[in-house]
């Protein structure tokens, strides 16, 4: 507990602490900024007699906390964090909707210290973990982001939750500068220097008459988030190893260097040492970015996550795209959870999402509170929008018509079912389609309706 009082003091604010935890001769204590209290009653009268910034608690066995965490709710100023050794569904989800903002596992409080700062940052993209790596990773962000200011090369596959690492780092780090991300894969040669360097007014036929600002510019004295590097053609990695290694860009068009100074940061879902063997990859640029790692582990090696996810995934549904929801309660299909327990994941965290999105959608529409989770391997992905009968796509219509759910709540694999239907309903009348969907204008909507015939014919 000592840990605890260290960590809250840091905090500008008036914090409870409730965990069943705290010593009985600490109990309903102050210290500094923080009280502590092992009594739930102390906490409900606590929160009644003071206006608190921030309260902390124990989600236990006892019913009244979840009331403790509805009545918090009612003052909007007051944040909310719960912990708990638990990690099954029901809990963590009726956490949520109840009105917490944040879920942390207990046991590391230097994770826990980790994440606090950065939900205070108001960075809430925190990988909710009780795997000891990836509590570790964040230990390591903090020590990379405060003790030294080396480049910094973010190990995983797709979809685990690199970006999110190093945005975290970005917010730890205290830089002025801004972060910026760039997207190494696919860039055409003949647009990678403008897109890194920049360009000057009328370098080129067509080029915007102010120029154009590269991303290594627009990162200075912030973070240069370089993702999939290990994607980036050997012709184009020695342009910019030599841009890293002198922290100097010639912009295209222009004789006089510029001095910049971003931090780097870099991602990739390959072994670079392998690249390296096979050629496709400089060895000059694997020992460059080789030095300070963090290497997230793929979900099918943290399944003590699964429920905790899962839950975090489908309050965000109801949070962000379906109406009034805040009282919905569902429950987990058990059988098909054990089968989902069982399955690899290749897409990671970004897959499970899709997959809770999918079967929120579906129990939505069928009017009921079971959430039937199912997958289906890469090679059965077009088999997905087969699984939406056209009984599910009318009734998903009717969702959106009677404004329960939104638009950008709905799983792309249906978005062209959805679409397809509304537009035989309703004839193609484009204003009326624009308004059920929430689109500003009909352009909108047509601009909608290209991207998904586009992706239909890819």
């Amino acid at each position: 507990m000592q840990k605890i009082e260290k960590i809250l003091k840091e905090f500008n604010g008036k914090v409870l602490y409730f965990d069943t935890e705290v010593s009985p001769q600490k109990t309903t204590k102050s210290v500094e900024n923080c009280v502590f209290t092992n009594s739930l009653n102390g906490a409900f009268n606590l929160t009644q007699k003071f206006m608190m910034n921030l309260v902390i608690l124990e989600l236990t066995d006892n019913e009244d906390v979840f009331k403790l965490i509805k009545s918090l709710k009612k003052n909007g100023q007051t944040k909310i964090i719960a912990r708990s050794y638990r990690d099954d569904f029901d809990t963590i989800f009726r956490a949520y909707q109840s009105g917490i903002d944040l879920f942390i596992p207990k046991g590391n409080e230097e994770y826990f210290h980790v994440a606090l700062q950065l939900f205070l940052k108001d960075f809430s993209r925190i990988i909710i973990s009780k795997n000891m790596q990836l509590q570790q990773n964040y230990k390591l962000l903090k020590f990379y982001a405060e003790k030294i200011t080396t480049d910094v090369l973010i190990l995983g596959e797709n979809g685990t939750g690199k970006g999110i690492m190093a945005k975290a780092l970005y917010e730890l780090s205290g830089l002025k500068g801004d972060f910026v991300t760039q997207n190494c894969a696919g860039i055409p040669e003949s647009l990678f220097e403008s897109e890194m360097f920049g360009y000057k007014a009328g370098a080129f036929t067509g080029a915007d008459k102010n120029g154009k600002m590269g991303v290594f510019e627009k990162a200075n004295k912030g973070i240069l988030f370089l993702d999939e590097i290990g994607d980036l053609p050997l012709s184009q990695q020695a342009k910019l190893l030599r841009a890293i290694q002198r922290k100097r860009i010639l912009k295209v068009g222009s004789v006089e260097e510029i001095k910049i100074s971003p931090r780097f940061i870099y991602a990739t879902n390959r072994n670079l040492l392998d690249e390296v063997k096979n050629d496709t990859f400089r060895e000059d640029m694997y020992y460059r970015l080789k030095g300070a790692e963090i290497s997230i582990p793929p979900l099918r090696q943290t399944p003590e996550d699964l429920e905790i996810m899962i839950a975090i995934f489908a309050n965000r549904f109801l949070r962000e795209h379906a109406i009034n929801s805040d009282t919905k309660m569902i429950s987990l299909n058990e059988n098909l959870l054990h089968q989902l327990k069982k399955y690899e994941f290749p897409g990671n965290m970004r897959e499970l999402q899709k997959i809770v999105y999918q079967a929120m959608i579906k129990m939505l529409a069928a009017n009921s509170n079971e959430l039937r989770l199912c997958f289906q391997k890469p090679e059965e992905e077009q088999q997905i929008i087969q699984g939406f009968t056209t009984e599910v796509i009318w009734d998903v219509l009717e969702l959106l018509e009677n404004n329960f759910l939104k638009y950008g709540g709905i799983v792309h694999p249906m978005k062209a079912e959805v679409m397809a239907h509304l537009r035989t309903k309703y004839n193609d009348n484009r204003e009326k389609i624009a308004k059920i969907l929430k689109f500003k204008d009909k352009q909108s909507l047509a601009n909608e309706i290209y991207r998904l015939e586009k992706h239909k014919n890819i």
